[in-house]
């Protein structure tokens, strides 16, 4: 079984992590992408829709203020390399998502 066939049955978060400049190319953070479908930013980024964006995709001046929307985070493409990535959930992740989900329910009730 290939690795995007293994991804496909498993919940998808996005994600937004960025990096020193050359030469040092080190972490510098990284902040999930909320409220953002698939066909958006297969849409954003120009890709085909049958692309289930499982690589990085670099964040550009023309991608910058839709990201920054949608992460909170002040995009410096001057100072930080950012790319878009995809992370499978773990089952520990999904199972936490589920409790606070149904936490969120029943403070709704």
């Amino acid at each position: 079984m290939t690795f995007c066939k293994e991804m496909e049955n498993q919940p998808i978060t996005r994600m937004l992590r960025w990096f020193q400049k050359d030469p040092s190319d080190n972490f510098v953070g990284e902040a999930e992408l909320k409220n953002v479908s698939l066909t958006t930013l297969q849409t954003l980024f120009k890709l085909e829709s049958d692309n289930p964006m499982y690589d990085c995709f670099p964040v550009d001046e023309v991608s910058r203020e839709f990201v920054e929307n949608h992460t909170g985070i002040q995009i410096r493409l001057s100072m930080f390399d950012y790319f878009v990535e995809a992370d499978a959930d773990t089952p520990e992740q999904q199972k936490e998502a589920e409790q606070v989900g149904a936490g969120d329910a029943e403070e709704a009730v």
